[in-house]
């Protein structure tokens, strides 16, 4: 899980988790991620829009599958 803090958007969170999973994260990689991530996170965020986030929700993130390098 992961709590929103201030500043944060669903491309941040996924370069974030990308780059904890794998060292230095592709464009590719965060890319494909973040869709995963808009698709799991929409439903669970209060506005409903993945453009609009909120400090303090907690999000259940997709699991990541080898998306370290973008290969």
């Amino acid at each position: 899980a992961y709590t929103v803090r201030p500043g944060d958007h669903l491309w941040k969170i996924a370069t974030e988790v990308v780059s904890a999973h794998g060292g230095a994260a592709s464009r590719r990689a965060v890319a494909t991620y973040w869709a995963q991530l808009v698709s799991v996170a929409t439903p669970q965020l209060r506005s409903g829009d993945p453009n609009l986030i909120y400090p303090g929700e907690t999000l259940e993130l997709p699991p990541l599958h080898g998306m370290g390098d973008g290969s």
